[in-house]
């Protein structure tokens, strides 16, 4: 009984501070003073209710999402994971390119970043050009000239089968040639 009265008048303690108003003033530095007393110089802030969340939902779907990574399910093993973008992003699409060298630089988006289980590779005109890591850049060197076909395909490393491509951004490398 003692413990349930001690509760009471805490209660009753507690939501009478909350209640109790906040002044704000400056002291003789100019500095904010904020104080449940009025000085004369004083003016009443208005404390509003906070923001609250049901954090429980979100740990939820986060255990969630956590525990298909871990087990594997939802990437390693699974076909029907779709990257978000998966584009080559510089130069665009239709780009012709001069560079005598032959030279070229291709920016390319993953997203989200590369899955457990799958590679990303960056294909050439139909051919593996190279293995690539998430979001960043590749040099290709001594590129031929004429029209180049691009994209990236995401594949399952134990076996190789192509499960997500691309769009295609052609590209044309404009060099100089010696007619005979």
């Amino acid at each position: 009984m003692i413990q349930l009265l001690s509760l009471f008048f805490l209660l009753v303690f507690f939501s009478t501070a909350l209640a109790a108003p906040i002044y704000k003033s400056e002291d003789e530095s100019g500095n904010p003073v904020f104080s449940d007393k009025a000085p004369e110089s004083a003016e009443q802030i208005e404390v509003k209710e906070p923001v609250t969340f049901k954090s429980s939902l979100y740990t939820r779907q986060y255990k969630s999402v956590t525990d298909k990574l871990q087990s594997g399910k939802d990437s390693n093993n699974s076909d029907n994971f779709k990257y978000q973008t998966l584009a080559i992003t510089s130069p665009e699409n239709g780009t012709a390119i001069r560079d005598n060298a032959g030279n070229i630089e291709l920016h390319y988006l993953v997203e989200p970043g590369i899955q457990q289980g799958h590679t990303i590779q960056l294909m050439m005109d139909g051919q593996v050009h190279s293995t690539v890591g998430s979001t960043g850049s590749v040099s290709i060197q001594n590129m031929d000239r004429g029209t180049h076909q691009f994209n990236l395909n995401v594949t399952r490393k134990d076996d190789g089968k192509v499960l997500q491509t691309g769009p295609t951004t052609s590209i044309t490398m404009l060099r100089y040639s010696r007619q005979h």
